[in-house]
């Protein structure tokens, strides 16, 4: 519940802390690559704390539900919505 009241509160004062930021970076190699001696034959991973992705989702969750209160998404928009089905943006193409 502690997480909920830091996001709620760093939502309100626009801050979002660095160390909530912090994330790990590993290269890799892309697979199949004949010549591992040029960058495009890796890729960058990068991994945000498990603090980071709470708070991120949790923002995102926060303002998803004032964007609904306040009506600010198109009644076609499905992506993102809850009670928002395929089957239901489906139908509006059909009619």
């Amino acid at each position: 519940m502690r997480i909920v009241v830091l996001t709620k509160a760093a939502v309100q004062t626009c801050l979002h802390p660095a160390i909530w930021k912090r994330a790990i970076r590993v290269v890799i190699r892309k697979p199949g690559k004949e010549d591992y001696t040029k960058l495009q034959s890796y890729r960058t991973i990068s991994q945000l704390s498990s603090k980071g992705i709470v708070v991120e989702k949790e923002a995102a969750e926060l303002l998803s539900d004032e964007a609904e209160r306040r009506a600010l998404q198109s009644d076609r928009q499905f992506g993102s919505r809850n009670k928002r089905s395929a089957i239901e943006a489906a139908a509006i193409i059909v009619e």
